[in-house]
């Protein structure tokens, strides 16, 4: 059985490049219907057998459609997963799921009160390579994991008038890219630190009382010592890595947020600083996400990037904001 998807907000950029095709390339799903308002042509040759709607209440209502891809603005978020639930969809939403913890709680349980599953489109915890390298940063035999670095930034390129400017449409550099920055230490040292120190620089496209900020630098401290620094940019030079020190290695993971189906590989440096290369084989994470989102929801079942996940990277996401006061 192949489980059908709906693809409402056909017009995102992650849905046409990444999400789509992997969709079309999966082995236990199908695209029966697209929501566009711009891109029709493109998706009546791209997949000539799905139906192409202009509304989203054309797509909600089509009964062929099992599941629904959200892959809209962070602040319309609610509204259509809601919307969807409601015409007894499944979900499978682009991050952040909602702007705050509170709101993605009340989604989650608002999902399971319909019977209906619901899944933030967190795509990086299923590639092969970055569960291999937090299963070895895991691994006690090279000691306890003493500092972490977790690095997001590049220029974004998008209009003045785009969401992720404006603090009141759920943007900012935290709120959009934080999930990549944060879920990784979340996992490694837990969602909870005793300390938060923040900085950050609010944007100068927005009006000032609602402008998100640009960039932030977070600094995590944990009861047990361990400690961790957050970078997320939307106006520095491109950059995505991972690194996880611990007492006798450390591992270095470079297009760590972000990586495509040749980021095969890690670093690996011993105590003495000897350093080689670990690959663990090529791997398409966003294939690996929708076969496994699919599957889960074919076995009515949370997939593995589940609810309590994202609500504690959600929490931490919270914490840091009301410490900087960037909401």
């Amino acid at each position: 059985m192949a489980l059908r998807w709906g693809i409402l907000g056909a017009g995102s950029y992650v849905a046409k490049i990444a999400v789509v095709p992997a969709m079309i390339e999966a082995n236990n799903c199908t695209i029966s219907a697209i929501q566009t308002g711009s891109n029709a042509d493109y998706y009546h040759s791209a997949l000539p057998e799905a139906r192409i709607y202009t509304s989203p209440e054309e797509l909600l209502n089509d009964q062929s459609v099992d599941a629904v891809y959200l892959p809209l603005p962070n602040h319309l978020h609610e509204t259509w997963i809601k919307g969807a639930i409601d015409h007894d969809k499944d979900v499978l939403c682009e991050k952040p799921l909602a702007t705050n913890s509170k709101k993605a709680r009340e989604l989650y349980e608002y999902a399971s009160s319909h019977g209906r599953i619901l899944s933030e489109a967190y795509m990086t915890s299923y590639h092969t390579r970055h569960r291999s390298a937090i299963e070895r940063a895991m691994d006690y035999e090279s000691g306890e994991i003493q500092h972490i670095v977790s690095v997001f930034s590049g220029v974004l390129q998008c209009a003045e008038s785009n969401y992720r400017w404006s603090k009141s449409k759920g943007g900012g550099a935290l709120l959009d890219v934080g999930v990549y920055a944060l879920a990784p230490i979340v996992e490694l040292l837990g969602p909870d630190p005793d300390g938060i120190t923040v900085r950050f620089r609010p944007n100068r496209i927005a009006k000032p009382d609602d402008a998100s900020e640009e960039l932030i630098t977070v600094t995590l401290a944990y009861e047990n010592g361990a400690t961790a620094d957050i970078f997320c940019s939307f106006v520095s030079a491109e950059e995505q890595r991972l690194w996880v020190i611990k007492e006798k290695e450390s591992i270095e993971i470079n297009r760590a947020c972000t990586p495509g189906f040749t980021d095969d590989s890690y670093f690996l440096a011993d105590a003495h600083g000897e350093r080689r290369s670990v690959v663990v084989g090529e791997s398409d994470p966003y294939l690996e996400m929708v076969e496994a989102v699919s599957e889960a929801i074919l076995e009515r079942r949370e997939p593995s990037w589940n609810s309590k996940k994202s609500l504690a990277v959600s929490s931490l996401i919270d914490r840091i904001s009301d410490a900087a006061d960037v909401r």
